[in-house]
């Protein structure tokens, strides 16, 4: 009875859900009632039958809760305790699992939809196993939902944990919750889990597990539901712990100490991949799974209670019911006996009704019940018609909840305040967060409650939940107030101490309710608040705080809208609360550009932003300024109106108006200025005005034009005044004037001036009047200008008083005549008297001259050839070397040419195209580079094996010593290693190479599927993505390196870093939802590249780069970074009671606020964060300097991964990309080798130095981190790490620095073009492609294509499929493809080639033929001479072309035949038809070339142009490339050999460690052999093992002895060792007998099982059982059927078999 109490429907649970009291009487019923159908049904259709009437019967239950009561919507009856009757006992978890999940429901027994006579036994056990792992995840997240419902803390996933558990912290948490004083929290271990986190479990994270156990004691939870301190920590039985959770759950339920646990089965959503790893966990284990079902009985069997006396308390309580006596009744719920909780004395007559009303409902029902369903009279049970105690417990409750509710109904119609504080502080309502301060709000708002509910026509009593958020609303308001006072506190505050952050932080406090504030505009919320409180001349009051936020807020808008358009800063500036005046939005452009132009004058301030006071004043300055402008253009526009009116006068008084501001305007040049305004207006398009600039600049021209003309006046007047009086002095000063002086005046001709001057003048004086006063200038624009001779006046109109005097030379006339009187006099009078005078001297002297001239010319001639004989003959060497010099540089240019130019000539390519030709040096290096990589492939591997054997021998040996077991298995394994190493040398050579046809075909085969795979990387890209992580990792280890040979050559490396990137590309497309996925998860693609360059190809790069900044780090002893303040504190703390050997008076657990506030912390703080800023920089400059060495795949992926974030997340900015860039390129590459470089190899560690000491670990650690946060731009913020804020500007900076290094590392050519890959290569290749891979990987490989070959290539057509038909429908056996006798991890060398080679499309053929055509063309310009390659193909062949053909031809066979000699794989394969046409004739080349010409031309391939010169580019670009490759080839020769050297020290290694374990195992060999002799049999049963005939022993020699114990399962059951066995009841055990026998092999033992006359034979081999113990497993399971004990299992075997005496 007393398992009642533990029924799940406890009286906390009740609330406003008044079903779950239905659901407890339904599954009360349910019970007593199932268990009566399930002793009458005996076949399947009266199960069926009780079924369907349970389902009628559900429907009938309890009004209002028919849905509640249909056992179809209670997923599974999952009742953690049974209802339990005097006479007969029921687990209602018997009824779950048959009906659920996987197995169906009742529904479908009723409909005949069950499947299960369709499931084989091996599904139906699959099923209850997923089932059954499902069902342990509810557990998990039932465990979970608790204890963190108890501890107030959130908790990791679900499927994460178990390995969350294991150190005890959130137990010892959940320990603290029920027992504080057992588990106080100064006492939890590790309780921030530091230590965890940084290095994983500490044997002292057992202390928290054995406080929870301590506490579960002292609450008083029974013992048998504890597990072993081991199950926890070791992790070895996990479920028994979470079963041991659900058990205190309903312990400390029962007594009121914690909340019930949720039932989540049937509702908990897990994924098909956790369900399926869950339990495989659970087999890995063999972990029997706890009956959570039986929980509650197992704690009623465990807890002692007097059965009869409850049930006569029960029984005394109906009694009284029936009797309808209320006292009584009450008297009766009073015994102790009862065991009934929270009775309260004031409701008695409400109990009384409630429990008879429901005894009247539960006795309608029984008998509706036997109606239905027919009961013997004799098994009829009492509490089918009286109230069991959980029911009466049940009514108890909700009548205290209603009796309660009502309570305070009245209180609120009565205003009582004294009544409503009884009511709600009632234990029964168990409400929340009561305020007694807040009482009189409370009735107010519960009483307002009540009245609108009675005004909508709901008079209800109001509920818990009602009252509840009543007593939430009213704490929030009355909080409201005091919030605000401490918010403008803190404000006040902030403002004194001038610390802008505490303001800030002030302002955002939800709780005072200002308005938003924006982050960017801290600065001038501080100035201006600091303003406002000093104007004042006191504190600030919260009215002033919310109206300065709102103004504030608004200024800061538009601050930023300045930035914006013209309409958002309007809008802006608009808005009610920015509180600026005299907005025009005409003139808002005029404000942004104001605006812009004072903000940038601010960026150098504390503030950067525009206050109130300055955008108001921008604004008003901005009004007046447009105000004059505009006045200013009005006046313009009269301008241009004066202009069309032709009125000057008026012109110039509107031009010295003031408000025009224009300058330098004179009276007297009126006229010209109006002129000179016409003038330009009339350039302009008609309707076009003039604007004031144009205007000031055509007023500066007229002055200018003013002062020029009278200057030109003044020259001409005193020119022709010389010329008048014919001063030749004076004529020439006037020339010479310095301001306006004439051009080519040359003083010595002054005279001739005069003369042609007067002549001119005296030529204009018969033309017009002389001696008139005016004279007339025009300036060089064509404006006219008059002069008074007289006064010097000057007009610029003509007036009727003006006489003009004619005779007058102008300035133009003058300066003509200069002009060409200077020329005449130089060119005509001093050439011509030079030329005279030498003229005369020839003249004199002709005769002389001539016989002058021949002599000389003679002699010369004579004595210049001599000199050029003897020159030669003395310096014949040095001719030589010129001669060889030039020829030199001949070639050079050429060889430049070759190389650089466009279009090399013919004469070029041909000088250069031997070196097309495969010498033998050629064939003998591609020979040798072949093997070298065959043998490191196969080093590798060989060397991976013997690592891994010898691992394997370290355990076994470790076993062998713990155990004292028999070498057998080990000296095999030796044997196996030995055979391996015996086999090395002929790996390569080992495979498919039987001599027949079949296993030809199949190598082919294979060979054409291996190379499909290696050039076409989708294929294996979509494979490792659809493989399991754990399979795809050993995948990529095991195949794909090897498919690549470890990139060991150009080619290689390409095809893997284009498997790399099209991998990578797919899983971005594909599995990214969001950019973020990429750095929290590990895309498959990333680890694939971050670990083959770390370990491989980047693995120097790193090295070199790191270890010496490294190295300098860790011999550097006084650099000691340490930035946790309470670490720091504590270090000081002790060292000072270390120095005075006295206790510190100082506490020793503080904050990192605490702990700061001494100085001689912020001291040593300082220093670490000095240190640590200048290391961290070192380290980021020398990251940023070694860009160009990263590996080129590392940089090549980034940009890839770039591309592709790019493309599917267009909407993400380029900062939020680099991140994620950054994330692989440093933080996946290089920050694991910084935080840990002895993990890497990055450092040398000396280990009998212990290696890293912690705070060398602590200083890279800590380095590592700030280069994290700079990488992802990440600064430190509040909390624990403010300390460490001022480290944030030093990390943006530096994130600005990574950022252009990302973007340069991502800049980086396309493969092709770094590894010189064209469509070309594959056909070019010297040497096929080879590969070397186990059996067992290549079966594999077989297999994983075949199974996922749907996903890899969807489409039916793909070439893929071909391939795979080919090898069969199944992947072969190591027996069906190598043979017998052959071990899987034996090496198969497949040379890849295309299986479609020759069968190509129209694309591929012409791409052949443009290959052979080059060839052809190659061997015919090498022997017919020509200019251009059209010229040499017209020519006529002669016989000794044909000769040299002949002769290069068989030369070039014979170095092709000693190549296929040397190896047949390679020589370049050459069809049939191609070898015929290398040997066809010159003349027949030239025709065929002819022909191909034309049909490359035809199809595009090649232009026919400058006489098919792009033939020629692709031959030298062919030469070109041949010379890398030589060049490449000899680097990689080096590099083999190297890593050849590397490899064989580390196989000798493993060697000599493999000879030490082999040493060591002869030596245990022979002690064990030594304790056997001496072993006492007299324990055992001796018996004869049956022997063959052929193996019966000799005469003379005795028969060997075997022993053999006997047990019975019930004896092996006791000890523990059997632990069940399916289909045989615990009584029957006796019954069933075990002989465990020894064998021939003293590790191998018979264990024989036998029932009655059935036995049945199993072999135990102990060093089986020592492999299962060292896994873990703690059942394993004999015959199919029986569970043992692995442990104790071996502890017999031991006890009975190798304990010596």
């Amino acid at each position: 009875m007393l398992r009642q109490m533990f029924s799940r429907d406890e009286e906390d649970v009740f609330g406003t859900d008044y079903s779950r009291l239905a659901r407890t009487a339904y599954r009360t019923r349910h019970a007593s009632l199932t268990t009566r159908m399930m002793r009458q049904s005996t076949t399947g259709s009266l199960l069926k039958q009780t079924c369907s009437n349970y389902n009628s019967l559900g429907r009938q239950s309890s009004n209002g809760n028919q849905s509640l009561l249909n056992h179809t919507n209670i997923p599974g009856f999952r009742s953690r305790s049974s209802s339990v009757s005097s006479t007969a006992s029921f687990d209602s978890s018997w009824f779950k699992p048959s009906f659920r999940a996987s197995y169906g429901s009742i529904d479908d027994l009723e409909s005949g939809d069950v499947t299960d006579g369709h499931m084989t036994a091996d599904e139906m056990d699959q099923k209850r196993k997923q089932n059954m792992a499902y069902e342990y995840l509810c557990h998990l997240e039932e465990a979970k939902k608790w204890i963190e419902a108890c501890i107030d803390e959130e908790l990791p996933a679900t499927t994460e944990l178990e390995e969350n558990l294991q150190n005890g912290v959130l137990l010892a948490k959940l320990g603290h919750f029920f027992a504080p004083k057992v588990v106080p929290l100064k006492r939890i271990y590790d309780k921030e889990l530091t230590r965890f986190k940084q290095s994983g479990l500490h044997y002292r994270h057992t202390d928290n597990v054995v406080q929870f156990f301590g506490a579960c004691e002292n609450a008083g939870l029974p013992s048998i539901f504890y597990p072993d301190t081991s199950d926890v920590y070791d992790r070895k039985n996990m479920p028994k712990l979470i079963y041991c959770i659900h058990a205190l759950s309903l312990f400390l339920h029962k007594l009121g100490k914690a909340p019930l646990i949720m039932d989540l089965v049937g509702t908990a959503q897990f994924s098909e991949e956790e369900i399926s790893a869950m339990r495989a966990e659970l087999d890995k284990y063999g972990i029997q799974m706890p009956a959570f079902g039986k929980i509650g009985g197992i704690l009623a069997n465990e807890m002692p209670v007097d059965e009869a006396a409850l049930h006569a308390a029960v029984i005394a309580i109906n009694d009284a019911l029936d009797r309808d006596d209320q006292q009584g009744t009450f008297h009766a719920l009073s015994n102790p006996m009862a065991l009934l909780t929270k009775l309260d004395d004031n409701f008695v007559s409400a109990y009384h009704e409630a429990l008879r009303s429901a005894k009247k409902m539960k006795g309608a029902d029984s008998s509706t019940a036997e109606d239905t369903v027919s009961v013997k009279t004799e098994e009829k049970d009492i509490y089918d018609v009286i109230l069991t105690q959980a029911e009466i417990q049940a009514e108890i409750s909700v009548t205290n909840l209603k009796q309660t509710l009502k309570e305070a109904d009245n209180a609120l119609l009565e205003r009582s305040l004294s009544k409503l504080k009884s009511s709600l502080t009632s234990s029964h309502l168990k409400l929340l967060n009561i305020n007694l301060d807040n009482l009189e709000s409370y009735l107010d708002a519960l009483l307002k409650l009540h009245e609108e509910r009675q005004g909508d026509g709901d008079f209800s009593l109001l509920n818990k939940q009602d009252i509840q958020d009543t007593i939430n609303s009213v704490n929030m308001d009355c909080n409201f107030e005091y919030q605000k006072n401490i918010s403008v506190d803190k404000i006040n505050k902030a403002l004194n101490s001038r610390n802008r952050d505490a303001l800030f932080e002030a302002l955002y406090d939800p709780k005072a309710k200002y308005p938003p504030v924006l982050n960017f505009a801290s600065d001038l919320y501080f100035e201006e608040f600091a303003v406002i409180r000093e104007d004042k001349g006191e504190d600030l009051v919260y009215a002033e705080v919310h109206g300065g936020v709102k103004v504030l807020t608004a200024v800061a808008k538009v601050n930023k809208a300045i930035s914006s358009s013209s309409e958002e800063l309007l809008a802006c500036l608009n808005e009610e609360d920015v509180h600026i005046m005299a907005v025009e939005a005409e003139n808002i452009t005029v404000y942004q550009q104001d605006m812009t132009s004072a903000l940038q004058n601010k960026q150098e301030m504390t503030n950067t932003l525009l206050t109130h006071s300055e955008l108001q004043e921008i604004i008003d300055v901005a009004n007046d300024n447009v105000k004059t402008e505009q006045t200013r253009l009005k006046l313009v526009e009269e301008i241009n109106d004066v202009l069309s009116n032709a009125n000057a006068e008026d012109l110039f008084v509107l031009l010295t108006n003031e408000a025009l501001q224009f300058e330098n305007v004179f009276p007297e040049l009126a006229v010209l200025y109006y002129n000179c305004l016409a003038k330009l207006k009339n350039s302009h398009p008609e309707g076009q005005s003039l604007r004031w600039n144009e205007i000031q600049s055509a007023i500066n021209l007229a002055d200018a034009q003013a002062a020029h003309g009278i200057l030109v006046a003044k020259a001409v007047t005193a020119i022709n005044d010389a010329v008048t009086e014919a001063s030749i002095d004076q004529l020439c000063s006037a020339l010479t004037e310095q301001e306006l002086k004439v051009k080519n005046v040359n003083v010595n001709c002054c005279k001739h001036y005069l003369e042609k001057l007067d002549e001119a003048r005296k030529e204009r004086s018969n033309n017009g009047k002389e001696g008139a006063e005016w004279l007339n200038v025009e300036l060089p624009d064509g404006t006219e200008m008059y002069y008074n001779l007289v006064n010097g006046e000057h007009r610029w109109e003509v007036t009727d008083d003006m006489i003009f005097d004619s005779s007058l030379l102008t300035w133009d006339e003058i300066q003509k005549c200069v002009k060409k009187t200077t020329k005449a006099w130089v060119k005509g009078v001093q050439q011509k008297k030079a030329y005279k005078t030498r003229q005369k001297l020839f003249q004199a002297n002709e005769g002389s001259i001539i016989k002058i001239q021949s002599a000389v010319r003679s002699f010369l001639t004579r004595k210049a050839y001599k000199n050029r004989l003897n020159f030669l003959a003395n310096q014949s060497d040095s001719v030589i070397k010129i001669q060889a010099a030039w020829r030199g540089k001949k070639t050079r240019s050429d060889y430049q040419s070759l190389m650089f130019a466009e279009y090399p000539p013919l004469n070029v390519v041909r000088k250069f195209a031997h070196l097309l030709d495969q010498s033998d040096t050629d064939y003998a290096e591609e020979i040798e580079v072949q093997k070298q990589r065959q043998e490191i492939v196969a080093a590798i591997r060989h060397n991976q094996q013997l690592e891994k054997d010898a691992s394997n021998m370290d355990i076994k040996i470790g076993l062998l010593v713990k155990n004292r077991i028999t070498l057998e298995e080990v000296v095999t394994h030796e044997g196996k290693m030995s055979k391996k190493e015996q086999g090395l040398a002929c790996a390569v050579s080992a495979g498919l190479d039987s001599l027949n046809k079949e296993s030809h075909e199949r190598r082919k085969a294979y060979e054409h599927l291996f190379y499909q795979l290696q050039v076409e990387p989708q294929y294996l890209a979509r494979l490792i993505l659809e493989m399991p992580q754990q399979q795809s990792t050993k995948f990529i280890e095991s195949v794909i390196l090897t498919l690549y040979n470890y990139a060991s050559n150009p080619r290689d490396e390409y095809l893997l870093l284009k498997l790399f990137s099209t991998s990578l590309r797919q899983e971005i497309m594909q599995s990214i939802e969001n950019m973020t996925d990429i750095v929290t998860g590990t895309p498959l693609a990333i680890k694939m590249v971050v670990d083959f360059h770390r370990n491989a190809r980047g693995h120097s790069y790193l090295r070199d780069m790191l270890n010496p900044l490294i190295t300098s780090l860790l011999e550097d002893t006084s650099v000691k970074i340490n930035t946790n303040p309470t670490e720091v504190y504590k270090n000081w703390v002790n060292q000072q009671e270390t120095d005075s050997g006295v206790p510190s008076q100082l506490p020793y657990d503080v904050t990192n606020e605490e702990a700061l506030k001494h100085k001689e912390i912020q001291e040593l703080m300082e220093e670490s964060i000095q240190q640590l800023r200048s290391w961290s920089d070192k380290f980021l400059s020398l990251i940023l300097s070694s860009l160009d060495h990263i590996p080129y795949g590392m940089r090549y992926i980034s940009r890839v991964m770039l591309q592709s974030l790019t493309q599917k997340f267009p909407e993400a900015s380029e900062k939020d990309i680099l991140k994620i860039v950054g994330n692989l390129l440093y933080y996946r590459y290089i920050n694991s080798t910084i935080a840990a470089p002895d993990a890497y190899d990055i450092i040398d560690i000396d280990i009998e130095k212990g290696g890293l000491t912690p705070d060398q670990r602590r200083n890279l650690g800590s380095i590592a981190k700030i280069l994290q946060f700079a990488a992802s731009n990440k600064g430190f913020g509040g909390g624990d790490s403010q300390h460490l804020a001022c480290l944030n500007s030093y990390i943006k900076g530096s994130h600005e620095k990574f950022k252009q290094y990302f973007r340069k590392a991502c800049d980086v050519p396309d493969p092709e073009v770094h590894f010189n890959i064209n469509q070309y290569t594959e056909a070019a290749l010297v040497v096929k492609p080879r590969i070397s891979i186990s059996a067992d990987d290549l079966i594999n490989t077989h297999a994983k294509l075949l199974e996922y070959r749907a996903k890899i290539a969807p489409d039916s057509l793909d070439a893929i499929h071909e391939l795979l038909e080919d090898l069969g429908s199944a992947a072969p056996t190591v027996e069906e493809l190598m043979g017998s006798g052959v071990n899987k991890e034996d090496e198969i060398c497949l040379i890849l080639s295309s299986k479609h080679e020759g069968v190509e499309d129209a694309k591929s053929d012409l791409a052949s033929l443009l290959i052979s055509t080059k060839q052809l063309t190659i061997d015919i310009i090498r022997c017919q001479p020509g200019e251009n390659l059209t010229e040499v193909l017209d020519r006529e062949t002669s016989e000794d072309q044909e000769l040299q053909h002949r002769s290069m031809i068989s030369l070039q066979e014979q170095v092709d035949a000693r190549a296929v000699d040397k190896d047949a794989a390679v020589s370049r394969a050459k069809s049939v038809k191609e070898k015929s046409e290398r040997k066809m004739p010159l003349k027949d080349k030239k025709v065929k070339v002819k022909e191909d010409l034309s049909k490359l031309s035809g199809a595009g391939f090649i232009s026919s142009d400058s006489h098919y010169q792009a033939m020629m580019k692709l031959i030298a670009q062919d030469i070109r490339n041949q010379r890398r490759y030589r060049a490449a080839r000899r680097q990689d020769l080096q590099k083999l050999a190297d890593t050849k050297a590397n490899l064989q020290k580390k196989k000798l290694f493993f060697e000599s460690q493999i000879e030490y374990y082999n040493t060591y195992v002869k030596a245990c060999m022979a002690n064990m052999l030594a304790a056997g002799k001496r072993r006492s049999r007299s324990s055992y049963v001796s018996t004869s093992s049956p022997i063959e005939e052929d193996q019966k022993p000799k005469k003379g020699k005795k028969e060997p002895k075997h022993q053999t114990i006997k047990y019975t399962a019930a004896k092996l059951h006791e000890r523990g060792i059997v632990l069940e066995i399916d289909g045989i009841s615990p009584n029957q055990y006796k019954n069933v007998q075990f002989e465990i026998s020894t064998t021939v092999d003293p590790a191998v033992f018979q264990c024989t099982a036998k029932v009655l006359t059935v036995s049945e034979t199993h072999t135990l081999k102990l060093q089986e059982l020592l492999q299962l113990q060292y896994e873990g497993v703690a059942v394993m399971t004999l015959f199919d059927r029986a569970k043992i004990n692995v442990n104790l299992l071996i502890h017999l075997l031991n006890k009975k078999f190798y304990i010596t005496k």
